[in-house]
């Protein structure tokens, strides 16, 4: 319980400023150049945000979502 609870906060301290966002998504192993601006929440980049690599100077709208992991491997494997 306490370890959802930490995570909510950690969520909601990085989402207060743009170079919040960033340090905490390099820190989950997101590659995000210089200059980068995040206007979304730290939440659009999904569950897996080392699987992301943003270059330098790139700015990101809110309400763009990343999907790193959607299950398809399931409709593949069933063919």
């Amino acid at each position: 319980m306490f370890k959802k609870i930490k995570i909510k906060l950690e969520l909601f301290l990085a989402n207060r400023s743009l170079e919040r966002k960033r340090n905490y998504l390099i820190k989950k192993g997101a590659v995000i150049g210089e200059g980068t601006r995040l206007y979304c929440p730290c939440q659009a980049f999904g569950s897996e945000p080392y699987l992301i690599t943003l270059g330098k100077d790139c700015a990101v709208a809110n309400g763009v979502v990343f999907l790193t992991h959607d299950g398809g491997i399931k409709v593949l494997n069933s063919l």
